[in-house]
């Protein structure tokens, strides 16, 4: 048998360091190829944009940050490992340090492929304070790829030696060109970005989340700084394709068709409700199927009507825009011609339809107040015919409006009278056995907070009653969590009549079979917040995971099976 030669004979401390260091180059220049093809997985997953120039972007960045993870690598720790002064450990070391790095981007490759998102110390966490490593993810694949992994370790480490020994001056001037392309598409990519960060080029700084530990670099505020960029330019259009609804949507004729009075009554929180102010909408949900849960997913009413109207959360408006894409629940009002109408009150300079798309071919009326708006709306309903249906859309906001809580009483109790009076107008017009009726709100009381940081709870718990048609549910009170996503799914399964999966395009549930859900989830200002029935747990975008109740920070158990189950939710359209 033959002996393993030891290597450290014969050579001094910096004859060994400087062979260590030659050898750990061409260990480099493998792994740096192995790393680039694992990658290609962040390619496969990456959002499709539709844009050439975001498509190289995405290539070179592929290929310069892929690299640069490697050399990061190599010089943070396997560099400094050379200095040991043993040429046998150090490749030992080596290889052991790389196979753990392959390991964590292999985990990192599989979390991001199915949730779209990077370990990070927020989610490190969650996993290892699990004991029984419940993430809902399956990892059975690692018994496969490690061995993989170090198989590829071994043959690269003999191949390092075989091109240590072997030095042949063309391989190494190819090897040099090849890294030289590389670091060229690393420097490529970071200046595209802060071009398309300077101009808000949507289309590539989406792309910024696709690597692990991708920090691409900006010029944004450094070009506001000095004049040569407008802070105010709007945004560009859309970014990534999203596939709305995700699959064709199938109708079946439910024989009768009923009317359909959506009336949002902005500025009212649950706890808004009291029998001085607020007598008729007590008498309503003593008469309603109410549910007591219901939670807004946003803060501001517009963002509130996107997800009312599209039952999806606001990260895919600008797409939507930009597409022209009008919600399902319009679609349909179109396809069993429904005379539709909108009838708002004044918000200030914006409308609150300007954000749902659709609503551009809907005859939309706009009055000074709340009561105006409610008269205006017992017009239309006085002109209703037994021939026809209707959905009629009623955005009351003077209650946002209001400087000083006596004027906001007065205006608030107005208007309770006056849906008062539309729901005895739809009864003595025998309607209201022909009607869906839903009465909520889409924006918090602004007189009512509990001081949260990220989520306010009382404010955004707003009451949501329903009037199914046939008076079914009359005096039903629910206790399972509800949000405005739910409404479109709702009006599309009960009224509408479409067979689809409410999953399909939209992320809420029949209102009439709603699941037991342990949480609702909202992406405010790029936070993952999940609204439970006791507290609300916050995934900021810094990484950080907090629990508030009441405008304070609780202990909770954080779960990384609900932040992946949420992410899910949230990029389900998603191409």
């Amino acid at each position: 048998m033959h002996s393993v030669p030891d290597y450290s004979k014969g050579y001094t401390y910096r004859e060994l360091v400087s062979r260590s260091i030659a050898w750990g180059h061409y260990f480099l220049f493998f792994n740096i190829l192995f790393a680039i093809f694992a990658g290609s997985a962040y390619v496969y997953a990456a959002p499709t944009t539709g844009s050439f120039v975001s498509f190289v972007y995405l290539l070179i960045t592929w290929l310069g940050h892929m690299s640069f993870l490697a050399f990061v690598v190599y010089l943070v720790i396997l560099f400094p490992l050379a200095f040991i002064g043993n040429y046998r450990y150090y490749r030992v070391l080596a290889v052991l340090v790389t196979i753990i790095f392959f390991i964590i981007l292999l985990v990192d490759i599989k979390l991001y492929l199915t949730v779209r998102v990077h370990l990070s110390l927020m989610t490190l966490g969650l996993i290892f304070t699990q004991l029984d490593f419940n993430t809902g993810l399956n990892y059975n694949f690692l018994f496969i790829a490690i061995p993989i992994v170090i198989a590829c370790e071994l043959v690269f480490a003999k191949l390092a030696t075989h091109s240590l020994y072997q030095q042949n001056l063309k391989e190494r001037l190819v090897k040099m060109v090849i890294l030289g392309i590389l670091g060229l598409c690393f420097v490529i990519s970071h200046g595209l970005h802060i071009w398309a960060d300077a101009w808000q080029y949507d289309k590539i700084t989406v792309l910024r989340q696709a690597f692990p530990a991708h920090y691409p670099m900006t010029a944004k505020s450094f070009l506001e700084s000095h004049g040569y960029l407008d802070p105010n330019r709007s945004r560009q259009d859309s970014v990534f394709n999203v596939v709305y609804p995700l699959e064709p949507i199938a109708y079946q004729d439910r024989g009768e068709s009923f009317n359909v009075l959506t009336i949002s009554l902005n500025g009212i929180s649950y706890s808004t409700l009291n029998e001085k102010d607020t007598p008729e909408l007590l008498k309503l949900k003593l008469r309603s199927h109410s549910f007591e849960d219901h939670y807004l997913p946003y803060e501001n009413v517009k963002d509130n009507y996107f997800a009312l109207a599209y039952g999806l959360p606001t990260l895919y408006r600008s797409t939507l825009e930009s597409l022209q894409k009008p919600p399902v629940m319009i679609e349909g009002f179109y396809r069993s011609e429904y005379l539709t109408r909108l009838i708002e009150s004044d918000l200030g300079k914006d409308k609150t339809s300007d954000h749902i798309i659709g609503l551009k071919e809907i005859k939309i009326d706009n009055a000074l107040s709340n009561v105006s708006v409610l008269t205006e709306a017992l017009d239309q309903i006085d002109s209703w015919q037994d021939n026809s249906h209707y959905a009629l859309m009623l955005s009351l906001n003077e209650l946002l409006v209001k400087d000083n809580e006596k004027d906001y009483k007065r205006a608030l109790h107005l208007a309770d009278a006056a849906v008062g009076k539309i729901i005895r107008t739809l009864e003595q017009k025998e309607l209201l056995n022909k009607t869906l009726v839903i009465l909520t709100s889409s924006q918090g009381s602004p007189f009512i907070s509990d001081n949260s940081a990220y989520y306010d709870r009382l404010k955004e718990h707003v009451p949501l009653f329903i009037l199914w048609p046939n008076q079914d549910n009359l005096g039903v009170s629910s206790t399972v969590l509800s949000s405005h996503y739910d409404l479109a799914a709702t009006i599309g399964a009960e009224i509408l009549g479409i067979t689809n999966k409410a999953a399909t395009y939209s992320l809420g549930h029949d209102l009439r079979s709603l699941p037991k859900r342990d949480y609702v989830v909202s992406d405010e200002d790029s936070d993952i917040v999940l609204v439970g029935e006791q507290y609300c747990a916050i995934y900021t975008k810094h990484g950080e995971v907090l629990a508030q109740s009441g405008g304070r920070e609780i202990e909770a158990n954080l779960e990384l099976e609900e932040l992946i189950s949420a992410m899910r939710d949230l990029n389900r359209f998603m191409e």
